[in-house]
């Protein structure tokens, strides 16, 4: 449409007018069709449509209407940067006392708007809603993932997260021919976008994370049966083996704790017959490794790990493929104890022998995951230490004095602690390798690469921690170590 003044165009003086939201919604559709919107952003009659949206979402009895308001000022914030930081300014107030569920618009993108509007305040109501509404989306997987980020930005621990979406989860209905493949189905897309945010997330697990992701699987489905579709059911399976590997190769601390790996019975029930179809090898593979790689950790420590070697039969689908993989730890490592070896070979726990299992094992063993874990995150600390002593103490005592002091308490309290933590390591000879986005070569005993497979060289995303021996080589693995792909592509040699 040719036109010599923005604020002509008809649309924009429906925008201004209203009164009701969709007329209003209507408007900023065809300004954005006509490709004027930035030019009417700042006008008069523009600003009193958003003001008439704002009284909408300030007043309005009707929630629908309120949330209707809401995604409209969401999609100019998105379309008009101009105005963006007003308008949330303006909208983060009207936030405090929550919204209906997200679930009752029906466009995904609409409540894609929503989903960013979350992010404008810091009202208790929002983790709620924001497992309500990744676990209530249907289509919308850009959606889930959006709520998955704010979920992980507002809770305290994995559990927690966990034990959320499993009562949120627990509460889906289906109306649908299938309601228990829908479920399984629903269940895979969630798990899907968790699994992300863990990844990426610096969350501690909490308590026994790993029963809460398989309470997560097992109470949905309690009320829907389990699914028949080939494709749901391996789906679903595929989802909690990974989410399983996802958590031990994140939170070291978890490998070694049998609970962790609960999910993956879950998953092995989804299939007829109990036995595992052979799609699913790959990730089964890489899951029987990381429980191998947890009971070498107790073995040489002198420890048992019967309950691992029972989640290692599971993951193998035959005992006798377990007991083979456990001879083969003991024949790969000599260093062993010979009493240790002897279990290993027969895979079940020797009686009488008076040697330690892991439920009364010495605790200071026990402990080196956890304690390695927590040098990595004083480490982090120490960096935000830093930076808060080079940039946001200064500011403060330009703008707002009265604060400095509390906040040197807190530094001075966080520098105890970090100083703490590495004592504790130094006693138990512990040490970090690598640094974060440091190029090194690859080396897949102290470090695994993000994707499965890396290169000669590799980039570090986790530092992992060791063990040192007497000259402060590293020596065993108690942390493994992330790593991305470098420069050097992989050969077949090193994949």
């Amino acid at each position: 449409m040719n036109m010599q003044e923005p604020n002509l165009h008809p649309a924009l003086r429906r925008f201004a007018q209203g009164p009701t939201v969709q007329e209003r919604a209507a408007a900023i559709t065809d300004l954005l069709a006509d490709k004027v919107f930035q030019k009417v952003a700042k006008t008069e009659d523009f600003a009193s449509g958003v003001a008439g949206l704002m009284d909408v979402l300030r007043h309005s009895s009707t929630g629908d209407d309120r949330l209707a308001a809401l995604v409209q000022l969401v999609r100019i914030s998105q379309s008009a940067k101009t105005i963006a930081a007003d308008i949330r300014r303006q909208v983060a107030p009207l936030l405090n006392d929550g919204l209906v569920p997200v679930r009752s618009l029906k466009e995904a993108d609409d409540r894609a708007y929503v989903a960013k509007a979350c992010r404008w305040t810091s009202a208790p109501w929002v983790l709620d809603y924001a497992i309500d509404g990744m676990v209530s989306e249907d289509t919308g997987e850009t959606v889930r993932a959006e709520f998955a980020e704010i979920v992980f930005s507002r809770a305290t621990n994995l559990t927690d997260i966990f034990l959320g979406v499993r009562t949120a989860a627990t509460g889906l209905r289906f109306e649908t021919e299938s309601p228990a493949d829908s479920m399984a189905g629903r269940l895979a897309r969630i798990i899907a976008a968790l699994r992300v945010a863990v990844v990426g997330s610096l969350l501690p697990p909490g308590d026994s994370p790993g029963e809460r992701l398989a309470e997560l699987i097992r109470l949905p489905m309690s009320s829907t049966g389990l699914p028949t579709k080939e494709e749901r059911q391996l789906g679903l399976a595929k989802e909690i083996i990974l989410c399983t590997y996802d958590l031990v190769r994140t939170r070291f601390s978890l490998a070694t704790d049998s609970d962790t790996y609960s999910a993956l019975k879950a998953a092995k029930r989804l299939f007829v017959g109990g036995s595992w179809p052979e799609e699913l090898r790959h990730d089964l593979e890489r899951m029987a490794n990381s429980i191998l790689e947890a009971i070498l950790l107790l073995a040489k420590q002198g420890l048992f790990a019967q309950s691992l070697a029972e989640h290692l039969e599971i993951v193998v689908n035959h005992r006798q493929r377990a007991d083979a993989l456990l001879r083969d730890l003991a024949d790969g490592h000599p260093e062993l104890s010979e009493s240790v070896r002897a279990w290993l070979r027969k895979a079940t726990r020797p009686k009488g022998s008076g040697m330690r299992d892991t439920v009364v094992a010495s605790q200071d063993l026990r402990t080196d995951p956890f304690i390695a874990q927590a040098i990595l995150d004083a480490s982090r600390v120490e960096e935000g230490i830093s930076a808060l002593q080079a940039h946001v103490i200064p500011a403060l005592q330009l703008y707002d004095p009265t604060l400095v002091s509390s906040l040197e308490s807190h530094v001075d309290r966080a520098k105890s602690l970090v100083s703490i933590i590495s004592d504790i390591g130094r006693q138990r000879r512990l040490g970090v390798l690598g640094i974060v986005g440091q190029e090194m070569d690859f080396a897949p005993k102290y470090f695994e690469a993000v994707g499965g497979s890396a290169g000669l060289r590799a980039r570090v995303l986790r530092p992992a921690v060791v063990r040192l021996s007497e000259d402060g080589q590293p020596g065993e693995v108690v942390v493994k170590g992330l790593v991305e792909s470098g420069d050097i592509k992989p050969t077949a040699k090193h994949q």
